[in-house]
């Protein structure tokens, strides 16, 4: 069911965590589809290192679809600190570990317009 150990263990220690629950079309060359979404409509991402062409699709799904909201949640490694550093400096929300912080599943589903 899930691609990597590293979801796999997401998945099992956190309740209520739907894998993979959609496909979103980014741009005509590729699609996203988001490794999990949490009860409220949040999804989440997992990484473990960022394969190329990831960030690129990080940034299109957030251009694109603003009215939903997406998690990082990064595997404790080597690599940790630059993807800290690039989600901060693209303004999203991250932790690291397998755990899904608790203030995630009471985030409001949809971004406010500003």
């Amino acid at each position: 069911m899930v691609k990597s150990g590293y979801e796999r263990n997401v998945y099992q220690e956190n309740a209520g965590l739907i894998y993979e629950p959609t496909k979103f079309r980014c741009v005509a060359e590729y699609t996203y589809t988001p490794d999990f979404c949490l009860p409220n409509g949040i999804y989440i991402e997992t990484k473990g290192y960022f394969r190329p062409g990831i960030k690129a699709k990080l940034l299109a799904f957030t251009r694109q679809y603003p009215e939903h909201t997406l998690f990082l949640l990064f595997e404790l490694s080597n690599k940790t600190a630059s993807m800290i550093a690039w989600a901060e400096k693209h303004g999203f929300e991250y932790a690291v570990g397998t755990r899904v912080p608790p203030a995630w599943y009471l985030y409001p589903h949809k971004k406010e317009n500003k």
